[in-house]
């Protein structure tokens, strides 16, 4: 599925898309994330949402990305998460920062918001998933994904973590340091281990 095709969440029902519209080059920025189940990445605190009138960039990446075949990648570009309340997962992460509208279309099935740092971070429900990969099945055990979010002091870390677990999201690990690193774990709505750490990891 190409950046095209998924840019839009609201154009998009069950049928529109099918998987014998799969290319090689379409799945090229996706085949990791569907298929690998196992997203490492720290994340920005805030980010723009991305519409059809804004993605103009991700096309250019896309267009680079054919141009230059066989030199390397240009970097991670989307990393995202297939879940089965897209309401309660958007929630979750408000908490966490990111600048996600109170208005988002939750029928759709998908959102999509740009970071700051440029990557492209999304959420599908299953069902928006198996639209074009009937066979998906998410991940089991603790490592499923794999998300830090980054604070600026220690303090922090423990503010969050104990305003999560207050307001009933489950926790995995409770703050604790190693050397000049504050760490605490939540768990997200649909089971995924989430960091909260001090400094960001680089």
């Amino acid at each position: 599925m190409n950046d095209a095709q998924h840019k839009s969440s609201t154009d998009r029902t069950p049928s529109a898309l099918t998987p014998t519209r799969l290319t090689k080059s379409s799945l090229s920025r996706r085949t990791f994330i569907g298929w690998l189940g196992l997203l490492t990445a720290s994340l920005g605190l805030s980010g723009t949402v991305l519409s059809q009138g804004n993605s103009e960039d991700a096309d250019q990446q896309d267009d680079a990305q054919a141009e230059g075949a066989g030199t390397g990648t240009l970097g991670l570009g989307i990393v995202g998460l297939h879940v089965a309340d897209l309401g309660a997962s958007l929630d979750f992460y408000r908490r966490l920062g990111l600048d996600i509208p109170t208005d988002v279309n939750l029928g759709s099935g998908a959102f999509r918001l740009r970071l700051p740092t440029g990557q492209i971070f999304f959420w599908e429900t299953i069902g928006y998933t198996r639209a074009d990969f009937p066979d998906y099945r998410r991940g089991t055990g603790q490592r499923r994904v794999s998300l830090e979010f980054g604070f600026r002091s220690a303090g922090e870390v423990d503010e969050m973590y104990n305003a999560l677990v207050d307001e009933g999201y489950g926790s995995y690990a409770e703050p604790l340091s190693w050397g000049s690193i504050r760490y605490a774990g939540v768990v997200d709505p649909d089971g995924n281990q989430i960091a909260l750490r001090f400094p960001l990891a680089s």
